[in-house]
């Protein structure tokens, strides 16, 4: 699963790539670090301060090794699943992320309209976490380049919250550290999920409480008329205008559209 991973994004839109124990380390050698999934910026960062630049020495690297830099046994396991050993985390009945990803269209491949989406892909991505009856404790945002510049991705943690415009702040925050290159799309997700039966609200944080209050409220004025009726600001028109969204790992529940 985990190369099979990374061997669909090889030849995107219209390549398909399969890796076998064959034909390994080879078809790895050409990527880029952060091509690798499951390494992003901070993570390259950690591995170059161990000496490792290239997929090469990731490859030959020891467990032992990536034990140290991922800081305990995370390394063991991305060491056995880099090398064709299919691993796969425990099911479990509750979900651990939500999240939107999209391709920009060519007028909105600028700070501004990836910045625009961001917002518009997060609030769809607060209203399923309600919806699904979930808090949050981070917030990841992910941009790719054109111009074959690769990829970025930051994350910010807080306290548990589903609401809509605590996130949009925290968007903004994570915005302020955005690279000033072209992007060609834009993400956002939703981490370390909570069942809102195990939520522990903040018991100092009467006013953040009754503000959550907005987001549900918002929710039913929505479905009573329409989509996007009401919500957090006033998206520009080319954004409003894309409603739903082409789910490879789900299929999009009708609210959605």
């Amino acid at each position: 699963m985990f190369l099979g991973k990374i061997g669909s994004d090889l030849q995107k839109p219209d390549g398909l790539v399969v890796i076998t124990k064959d034909n390994l380390p080879g078809a790895l050698l050409r990527l880029k670090l952060q091509e690798i999934y499951g390494i992003g910026a901070r993570m390259e960062q950690r591995l170059n301060r161990a000496g490792i630049f290239t997929v090469a020495q990731l490859w030959n690297a020891t467990p032992f090794r990536l034990r140290r830099v991922w800081g305990g046994i995370n390394g063991v396991l991305f060491h056995q699943m880099l090398h064709g050993v299919d691993i796969r985390p425990p099911s479990s009945r509750f979900s651990k992320s939500m999240g939107h990803q999209h391709l920009l269209e060519p007028d909105l491949r600028t700070h501004q309209g990836a910045h625009d989406f961001a917002q518009h892909l997060l609030t769809k991505a607060a209203e399923r976490l309600r919806r699904g009856d979930y808090y949050c404790r981070r917030l990841g945002l992910h941009l790719s380049w054109t111009a074959d510049l690769g990829g970025w991705w930051d994350e910010i943690d807080f306290l548990e919250t589903h609401d809509t415009g605590f996130l949009l702040a925290r968007l903004e925050q994570l915005w302020q550290r955005v690279p000033p290159y072209k992007p060609l799309s834009v993400g956002v997700v939703l981490l370390d999920l909570v069942p809102a039966g195990q939520h522990q609200p903040d018991l100092f944080a009467a006013d953040v409480q009754r503000w959550q209050r907005l987001s549900p409220l918002i929710d039913r004025i929505n479905d009573r008329y329409r989509r996007c009726a009401i919500g957090f600001g006033l998206f520009p028109p080319d954004v409003r205008a894309f409603k739903g969204h082409a789910a490879f790992h789900r299929v999009p529940e009708r609210w959605e559209f």
